[in-house]
């Protein structure tokens, strides 16, 4: 008897001990979720004639581009809504496993739990390349990435990353900042790049200059302490590219790729090297001189192929040790690594701390190429857009004004 009475109080403390350990983990995950915010930032224009698209992030990671109007509104007012409707879900309590994809009627809607966060529209998906299904797949993966705060490590322009709440590197600190369109100072998407911390606390943003030499285009990143193309530009040196969108490079179809693209670079690179040069001095942002800068052939790792070049940038002792940069998928972004290989099989593959991107070259295909020289500076009449989707209409394809 006398041991019945001392082990029931101890039975019951220890259920009282678990139930206030359950309650505060579960108050803690969804105090976390609450946490959690939806932002939006104007995205590129994807193709011609249609309106510049619209991103939506969670806390700093990138989760959804909508590429296209639909029901009467824009990209961003439906980017808007989508980012409230996260956030009045986040408040809720919902957790990543909530989210999934339903076919409500004939739309494929994203869901948290039963509330509609986002409508996939076909134009969406066709102007990023894919069917509806793929993007509400891709929509859903980033979001619940970026919810559940699961670390995915890759090394991006020589340093590793962690996404996808909090950024964080291993040998730099990084910074999401917006592309500008050198010609139009149009905001042509985000920009990861990577650096000292107080070379990057100046930069605001990152400035695209485009230029052609020996039948490439040349695309140039400089990063900038203003957010406006115009008046004087003041560059920060000791920054470079880690990763960029997708759409803002050319489709693979157009480009040339494998072996033939490397041996224009064995040829051509000392040109190609020249044009960034002139069109960076021309727009009086120059290269710091103690710089030294080296073209290698630009790998992607999806297609295990040479799909174009790189310059780097660095201390000579690590850009002498380059021999390619590793282009990975990664979401909507390209992550891009400095790597000791030739033949990178990962982004991981050994990467060279100390040099980052600073000029990707494409090469187009004969058919694909455009007429004429381009000038420095200047930008393609439709920059780096998906295959020609049909026109934009006028009108909603769906006159169902809870598309969103």
């Amino acid at each position: 008897m006398r041991i019945a009475r001392i082990t029931l109080p101890i039975i019951l403390c220890v259920v009282l001990v678990c139930a206030c350990a359950l309650y505060a983990q579960d108050s803690s995950s969804t105090q976390g979720q609450a946490n959690l915010k939806a932002t939006v930032q104007p995205g590129p224009v994807l193709a011609a004639g249609f309106p510049a698209s619209a991103d939506v992030y969670v806390g700093s990671r990138f989760v959804m581009r909508v590429g296209a109007a639909e029901a009467g509104m824009s990209p961003m007012q439906r980017a808007n809504v989508i980012a409230g409707r996260l956030n009045k879900a986040f408040a809720s309590g919902i957790t990543a496993n909530d989210l999934h994809v339903s076919m409500v009627g004939n739309q494929t809607v994203l869901m948290a739990g039963n509330m509609p966060i986002a409508t996939v529209d076909a134009m969406s998906a066709c102007l990023q390349g894919m069917s509806k299904s793929a993007l509400a797949s891709r929509w859903v993966g980033q979001t619940r990435m970026a919810m559940a705060g699961t670390a995915v490590q890759s090394n991006v322009a020589g340093t590793q990353q962690q996404f996808p709440s909090t950024v964080t590197w291993q040998n730099s600190p990084t910074k999401i900042v917006p592309i500008l369109n050198a010609s139009t100072g149009a905001q042509m998407g985000n920009a990861t790049i990577a650096g000292t911390q107080s070379a990057l606390d100046s930069v605001n943003s990152v400035v695209l200059y485009h230029t052609t030499s020996s039948n490439a285009d040349v695309w140039t990143f400089v990063p900038i302490m203003g957010n406006s193309t115009t008046g004087t530009l003041n560059r920060v040196d000791g920054v470079g590219i880690a990763s960029v969108p997708q759409t803002l490079l050319p489709q693979m179809s157009s480009l040339q790729t494998g072996s033939a693209v490397t041996g224009m670079i064995n040829q051509n690179s000392g040109t190609w090297s020249s044009a960034v040069t002139s069109a960076l001095s021309q727009n009086n942002v120059p290269m710091t001189s103690s710089a030294s800068t080296r073209i290698v052939p630009l790998y992607s790792t999806d297609s295990s192929q040479v799909i174009g070049g790189a310059q780097i940038a660095g201390a000579a002792s690590d850009v002498n040790q380059v021999q390619s940069v590793a282009s990975t998928s990664q979401g909507d972004t390209y992550n891009l690594v400095a790597s000791s290989v030739t033949s990178p099989v990962m982004a991981t593959s050994n990467p060279i701390n100390g040099a980052v991107v600073t000029s990707i070259i494409t090469i187009p295909t004969s058919s694909s190429m455009s007429p004429g020289t381009g000038t420095s500076g200047s930008m393609p009449s439709a920059p780096l857009a998906p295959a020609a989707p049909p026109a934009p209409s006028s009108s909603s394809s769906s006159g169902n004004s809870s598309n969103y």
